[in-house]
């Protein structure tokens, strides 16, 4: 064989190899966002959320208002902010938005989780856009400008 026939089959094999490995695999539908009114349904109700503490003096959390910045996608990575309050004090929690795999059909969806903590803290009126929870229906709060 010749030499030059060597490196033809040799580069041949090269090319099939990283198509067979990387290139001609399925294509993976993108992953379903979450939604603003997703987020919103969820956390009406506090009493199913995990990482929701105790309030003080006994008493129980609730939602007050929801923060999403203005480039909320609903996607991998994005951020909101859920402020409650029990009667006695202010917790703000922030989340993100990540991928979680199944463990029994290796599915991938999004989901979020607590990212950070605040107590006596809210977002400033105006950076992001907000919800209000009045106990029964959320309201979007209109950012006025002075």
């Amino acid at each position: 064989m010749k030499t030059r026939n060597v490196i033809y089959l040799i580069t041949f094999a090269i090319i099939a190899f990283l198509i067979f490995k990387y290139g001609g695999g399925e294509d993976t539908p993108p992953l379903a966002s979450i939604s603003k009114q997703d987020v919103l349904e969820d956390f009406a109700d506090l009493q199913d959320n995990p990482g929701i503490p105790s309030g003080t003096l006994g008493g129980t959390y609730y939602t007050t208002e929801v923060f999403f910045p203005d480039d909320y996608t609903g996607d991998l990575g994005n951020e909101f902010y859920v402020a409650m309050e029990d009667g006695h004090s202010i917790l703000t929690q922030k989340y993100v938005i990540y991928k979680t795999t199944a463990q029994t059909d290796q599915s991938e969806s999004l989901q979020y989780k607590l990212k950070d903590s605040w107590e006596d803290f809210k977002p400033p009126a105006g950076k992001y856009e907000s919800h209000k929870y009045d106990g029964k229906k959320w309201i979007k709060v209109e950012v006025t400008e002075d």
